[in-house]
């Protein structure tokens, strides 16, 4: 891409965006599963989104449908049995969440954004990578957090929204404890710093 100028360059990156969503749209069967990856829910969060934002929403939406029938259970999409999808399950249901409200899909966005606010810290606004009923195990993370205010936005919860922030901007922005030496992303439940 050297040489060409700011106009070609965004025309690559979408033409290039475009050949993956091509190829992603033969990988589903009729039922909305991508062959092969039929519990993988790594596979499918994203994918609300990504077909509404190159505006191919018969493919999101049968997507989404597999999703809610396959995944969606009381607003989450990971599996509680698997330890292996606690380091993302609420990034994951933020991004579904935001995906499903953007094409109309009220009925997964809805509970979706019901489950992320019951996971958020009601001191610090940050939001729980997993829930966990001890306190202990609870993680809040910058990344889930943006993704979850992402979710609150799109989902009117302007309230949680504000909060989510101030755990972004104020708690893990603006209180690093050595941010000349480095810069930590998590905290725990209690607000103490995890590096």
């Amino acid at each position: 891409m050297a040489g060409m100028v700011d106009g070609e360059r965004r025309g690559a990156y979408v033409a290039a965006a475009l050949r993956t969503l091509d190829w992603a749209s033969g990988w589903p069967g009729a039922d909305g599963a991508f062959r092969g990856a039929e519990r993988e829910v790594d596979a499918y969060y994203f994918g609300p989104l990504a077909f509404g934002l190159a505006g191919r929403v018969k493919e999101g939406r049968r997507l989404a449908r597999y999703i809610e029938g396959e995944f969606l259970r009381d607003g989450d999409v990971n599996d509680p049995a698997d330890p292996g999808l606690r380091s993302a399950a609420n990034f994951r249901n933020a991004w579904l969440c935001v995906g499903s409200q953007r094409s109309g899909d009220y009925g997964i966005s809805y509970p979706v954004a019901d489950r992320l606010e019951s996971c958020q810290n009601p001191a610090s606004g940050g939001v729980a990578v997993w829930w966990a009923e001890d306190e202990v195990e609870r993680v809040m993370d910058m990344g889930t957090t943006a993704a979850a205010l992402v979710a609150f936005l799109d989902t009117g919860r302007l309230e949680a929204a504000r909060r989510a922030g101030d755990f972004l901007a104020g708690r893990l922005i603006g209180e690093q404890p050595d941010p000349a030496a480095r810069f930590l992303l998590r905290t725990g439940w209690s607000g103490a710093w995890i590096s």
